[in-house]
């Protein structure tokens, strides 16, 4: 017994042991202390951008279903939301409540098989096939008609649009609904004979009471479904059975059923309808396969227990899921790749924070090793504290994303009560966190181990290890780099690959989930390829400082020639904000001049589709010339004219011509007119005069723009045969070229398509009839007409737009036109870059404040000796700042310039803005590049100071004997 106790004592050097190193712990907390909690802070800003870039595509998402399904008419859409019918023999016995009953057992079914969708308005409708009776037709005197019913909803509306007569009033007594579909001319008070049964002759008389005109607009204001008038069962469904019916009669719900159980005998086709308008605000967008595959298939259709009939479910909700489904692939190609620079932003962050106070923890952990600490103990600190720095950057940095986004979201219009809930569980923050989580506590854990791993070393092996990394060619990050994207591109491409050839039978590769996880590949793989090439552009500044240095050094000994010195010597500590500073560069232009660049292209497209006039008049139409007269008699104009666009498309499958092509043929049909209409120095802008205009005039003279004279090789003079777009070419007079001309579409090629030929040119209207008369039967053709009109002056065009319309001429002002256009830009990346600028704008603060110590503590010698040879602290401050200010600005100049032309790119793709006249240009002034760039410097010299100015002036130097 004494023995058992003496076991289970707890050994007191043991216990000694775990609390010393414990307390050892603590002290490795405490001492690094700044460098915990600069990467608390530095983490805490990568889980906060995490977390809200995915509330970005989150409520991004949310936003476009609830757009697409307010776009939705779920009641005139073509299709019933649940419906059934059956072939019924024999005799009726319905209840009055019998169609309550009916809509309350099909909705619970949609119910069951999703609780979460719920009803916003619903329609019922009952249709009894029924017949005349008519000898004159041979072989198939028979005709098909039907009497419906409706909920009282429905009916109320329904009579609304009586046009003549009144509303039935006993079981003998219909409407008739007077639709573009029916067969007949009814008239009040006529009879009808309509038979319970097919050549039986089991008939009864019907008295048309009521006349029911056009219920569209009544149906629409009501919230009413029109699908029930147009119900059809197509396809597979044997079950179901279709008929034509020549006219619809229409009757009350409970006179409906004193028809049908007044009928002794029937034969025939009982159909139920239920047409509903669904609330989908609650459904997971990401689940919509899981929706789709819960509807029950054609050959597997649930069964009513009222009716006792297979049921017809959600084909109208399972249709809108699908399209949804597309266009939100389309949304997240644009969304998930905008935000590429995201990705690299918290890239930058993390290299930054992995990189925090790695210079002393060598230091500390040699101290560790003279204190008797095995590597074995030093590992288990590192994993602990990474553990914990990863886990609190973790929580804060959730936390505040969470905070942030419920901030910015609580007011949203329609937010379900799940919609928070729903953003915890997104696939895409679970894969994204739990990726940053694993890599940041991963790469922490690797660097900090092996720093601590090369106390273990000698000398001569530490030295050794590093002679063989410099051997090594492919050890440099560019190229550690470049193998990561390679891998993440094989796995995107492996990814797009699994989805086209099983997308359509998988359920898991055609989810939404997978869908967001291959784009979200494909952003890394974005991200890391401009990382990459950010790298390689951080090389060349680098080789360029070091040949400077090379050129300048030995020949001019002073302060400044040390500093580009430094640049040659140091480079390596200035590639993490070089890297910054392209990154804002790059983010900086198109954040803060899209606006301004939007409105100019905009305005620009505007005054060419409208000619530089007042007014556009579009599907103009006047061949005698009535309409001129009209025009002429209004005294608030000025001046007007009249063109046509023709446009000519041909595949050349016949291989008849060089290539295939498109040809757009502006007509003008008068040229004096239109030079009277058309803005002349704005002519000139477009590389076009007035004697070009007027040599039009000559029939079978034309303009041609840039790429058709230079594909042609023509001169102002050339005659030239069109034989490459025409059957029946006529020689035609080249006069000369333009850039852009009014009402002109912009030839532009198609992506990836070779042997394609697209191509613009002008002419008067006799030529341009020439040459459509020319074209090949295989040449598909189309026509646009236009009214260009000149008020006498500005105030006086909204007094022309009313007389236009007095004469039933619909005209469009430059701000009609305008707010149509931009209403159609999607205006949620504009603001997504702005929030990149912003986030940029932050990260070079903290990347050149993180610079600016890393500097300071590698020159700490230098400025040591800068102090002996006479330097004061603002001098050394300066030579420093100089320094910097050389590393920043040449790739400043150089991203800022570069990323002009993606502003096309973004406008065009990401915006879905048009680009039909002219390309599109950035639209911004010169200057205010220059100021972009002076305040790009200065934001990123901000970071540098806040480093080192406290250091250098808290500096004291060394005291000599």
């Amino acid at each position: 017994m004494v023995l058992i106790m003496a076991n289970t004592e707890v050994d007191p050097t043991s216990e000694s042991r775990k609390r010393n190193k414990w307390q050892l712990f603590q002290i490795f907390l405490k001492t690094g202390r700044r460098r915990v909690t600069l990467s608390v802070i530095c983490g805490t800003l990568i889980f906060l951008t995490i977390t809200s870039l995915v509330m970005i595509v989150y409520t991004y998402r949310f936003d476009t279903f609830q757009s697409f399904q307010k776009e939705k008419n779920w009641f005139n859409d073509g299709l019933i939301s649940i419906s059934s019918n059956e072939y019924a023999p024999g005799v009726f016995n319905l209840n009055t409540s019998y169609l309550e009953i009916i809509t309350q057992d099909y909705t619970s079914m949609v119910n069951d098989l999703f609780p979460d969708i719920k009803f916003r308005n619903q329609s019922t409708a009952l249709s009894t096939q029924i017949y005349t009776f008519d000898p004159t037709i041979p072989g198939e005197p028979w005709l098909n008609h039907e009497i419906m019913t409706f909920d009282n909803r429905t009916y109320t509306g329904l009579i609304q649009n009586i046009t003549a007569g009144r509303i039935p009033q006993n079981h003998s007594e219909l409407l008739y609904l007077t639709t573009s579909s029916n067969q007949t001319d009814f008239q009040v008070n006529d009879t009808i004979t309509l038979y319970s049964e097919w050549h039986t002759g089991r008939a009864k008389n019907f008295t048309i009471v009521g006349l029911v005109g056009n219920v569209t607009e009544t149906f629409v204001n009501e919230s009413l479904s029109l699908d029930l008038f147009n119900w059809n069962f197509e396809g597979s469904i044997v079950e179901f059975f279709n008929y034509y019916r020549y006219n619809t009669f229409v009757t009350d719900s409970s006179l409906y059923t004193e028809v049908l159980n007044n009928m002794t005998s029937y034969e025939g086709i009982l159909t139920y309808l239920v047409d509903v308008s669904y609330d989908s605000s609650a459904i997971k967008p990401t689940n919509w396969q899981n929706y789709i595959y819960q509807i029950p298939e054609l050959n597997d259709l649930l069964e009513s227990s009222f009716t006792d009939s297979p049921v017809l479910l959600c084909q109208d909700l399972k249709l809108f899921l699908i399209q949804f489904n597309g266009l939100w692939t389309l949304k997240t190609t644009k969304l998930l790749p905008l935000n590429a620079p995201l990705l690299f932003i918290v890239g930058l962050l993390s290299v930054v924070t992995l990189n925090i106070g790695s210079r002393e923890l060598g230091a500390v952990f040699r101290r560790m090793k003279l204190y008797g600490l095995s590597y074995r103990s030093v590992r288990r600190m590192v994993f602990f504290e990474n553990l914990i720095f990863t886990f609190v950057s973790f929580i804060v940095g959730t936390s505040l994303g969470f905070g942030v986004s419920y901030l910015f979201t609580m007011g949203m219009e329609n937010q379900p009560s799940n919609y928070y809930l729903n953003f915890i569980l997104e696939p895409l923050l679970l894969m994204a966190l739990g990726t940053i989580i694993i890599g940041f506590f991963g790469l922490s854990f690797y660097i900090q181990n092996a720093i601590a791993k090369k106390t273990t070393q000698t000398t001569p092996e530490e030295f050794k290890e590093k002679r063989g990394r410099i051997r090594r060619i492919f050890s440099t990050n560019e190229f550690r780099l470049f193998v990561i994207a390679l891998i993440f591109t094989i796995v995107s491409i492996s990814l797009f690959t699994v989805y086209r050839n099983l997308g359509e039978i998988s359920i898991v590769v055609s989810s939404m989930s997978y869908l967001t996880l291959f784009w979200f590949m494909i952003t890394c793989t974005v991200a890391f390829l401009l990382t990459f090439t950010f790298l390689i552009i951080a090389r060349v500044i680098s080789m360029f400082w070091a040949f400077i240095s090379k050129s300048v050094w030995p020949k001019r000994l002073n302060l400044y020639s040390l500093s580009i010195q430094h640049l040659s010597v140091y480079k390596k500590s200035y590639q993490l904000a070089i890297l910054g500073v392209l990154l804002f560069g790059l983010l900086i232009v198109p954040g803060l001049t899209m606006n301004k660049s939007l409105d100019t292209n905009i305005g620009n497209e505007v005054n060419l589709k409208m000619g530089d006039s007042h007014l556009l008049i579009s599907h103009w139409v006047d061949p005698t010339e009535v309409k001129d007269v009209l025009l002429e008699n209004i005294t608030e104009i000025s001046s007007f004219t009249e063109a046509e666009v023709y446009t000519f498309s041909d595949e050349n499958e016949v291989g008849r011509y060089p290539n295939s092509f498109r040809a757009n043929i502006v007509s003008l049909e008068n040229v004096t007119e239109f030079l009277e209409v058309i803005d002349i120095d704005k002519l000139r802008s477009y590389s076009s005069s007035v004697e070009d205009i007027l040599a039009l005039e000559n029939n079978m003279t034309i303009l041609g723009d840039v790429k058709f004279k230079r594909n042609r090789g023509l001169k102002p003079g050339d005659t030239y045969l069109p034989d490459d777009f025409l059957r029946f070419p006529d020689e035609l007079t080249f006069i000369d070229s333009f850039r852009i001309f009014p009402l002109t579409p912009y030839p532009t090629n198609r992506a990836f398509v070779p042997n394609f030929d697209t191509f613009s040119i002008i002419g008067k209207r006799f030529t341009a009839r020439e040459i459509a008369r020319s074209i090949d039967f295989s040449t598909d053709f189309s026509i646009r007409n236009y009214k260009l009109i000149n008020a006498v002056n500005e105030s006086a065009v909204s007094i022309v737009q009313e007389k236009l319309a007095d004469l039933n001429f619909t005209s469009q002002t430059y701000e009609e036109i305008y707010d149509a256009m931009y209403s159609g830009l999607t205006t949620f990346p504009i603001n997504n870059i702005l929030i990149f600028a912003i986030l940029a704008a932050v990260t070079i603060i903290f990347v050149s404040y993180f610079t600016g110590l890393k500097i300071y503590e590698e020159r700490s010698r230098i400025i040591e000796s800068l102090y002996r040879v006479g330097a004061v602290r603002g001098q050394i401050l300066a030579i420093f700042t100089f320094e910097y200010f050389l590393v920043v600005s040449l790739p400043l100049l150089i991203i800022v310039f570069a990323s002009l032309p993606l502003f096309g790119l973004v406008a065009d793709f990401f915006l879905e803005s048009q680009s039909y006249y002219q390309p599109y240009a950035p639209g911004i002034p010169i200057w205010t590049i220059v100021l972009i760039i002076i305040g790009g410097l200065v934001i990123s010299m901000l970071g540098w100071l806040l480093a080192l100015i406290p250091a250098i002036y808290r500096y004291r130097p060394v005291k000599q004997e």
